[in-house]
């Protein structure tokens, strides 16, 4: 029996052990739309990054006739997401505007969909106040 190490083991290298099993495919992207507006922006998901934002959710809640609760921060603190009693998701700077309802707002959000803006109707109602 020759005890002469193998090339791989006389280097101090282990010999290759069995390939890595093949990768799970992963689940495929929505195709996007050349007419759809993709942006996508760091987001978190974290309440307490909209803290001294009262004013803001206090008065688009008033302004939409909805309670609009805190969920985060979009472009490091530029939007504030947040969402309402009835699951839909909205962006809040001095205009709001809407991902749409759950599931598919967050989809709309982590994916980039330009939201839709709806404040336009409602700029005019406070202006007539």
């Amino acid at each position: 029996m020759d005890s002469s190490p193998t090339p791989s083991t006389a280097r101090g290298t282990p010999p290759p052990g069995p390939p890595p099993p093949p990768r799970a495919p992963s689940a495929p992207l929505p195709r996007c739309d050349p007419q759809d507006s993709r942006a996508r922006e760091p987001f978190e998901l974290d309440p307490e990054l909209a803290w001294g934002e009262n004013d803001r959710f206090s008065e688009w809640s008033d302004s939409l006739g909805r309670h609009l609760f805190p969920l985060g921060e979009l472009d490091h603190g530029r939007f504030f997401p947040g969402i309402d009693e009835g699951s839909e998701i909205c962006l809040l700077e001095t205009w709001v505007a809407s991902f749409g309802p759950m599931p598919h707002a967050l989809e709309n959000l982590i994916l980039g969909v330009m939201p839709r803006r709806f404040d336009d109707e409602h700029r005019q109602s406070d202006q007539a106040r």
